[in-house]
């Protein structure tokens, strides 16, 4: 009788939950399709910004980078 009871309690208590997650999914489904569209900027409004980019090591001429910790080289070497 305890099992039957216990997953009484538990279908009691999840069946409310569910019942809030379909209305919450159904709601946002109202929403979209009430909005349309999504407003676009045209490209003279946006703003463009230039980030400047700097390399922390440069290339040696072999192409490979310097290593940047040389702990880490020696353990990885070992």
């Amino acid at each position: 009788m305890e099992k039957k009871k216990k997953q009484l309690i538990l279908i009691a208590c999840l069946i409310p939950v569910l019942g809030f997650a379909i209305f919450n999914s159904l709601s946002t489904l109202s929403k979209k399709e009430k909005k349309g569209a999504p407003k676009t900027t045209s490209p003279d409004s946006a703003q463009q910004v230039e980030v400047p980019v700097s390399v922390s090591a440069p290339k040696s001429d072999s192409g490979e980078l310097p290593p940047l910790n040389d702990k880490l080289v020696q353990m990885q070497k070992t």
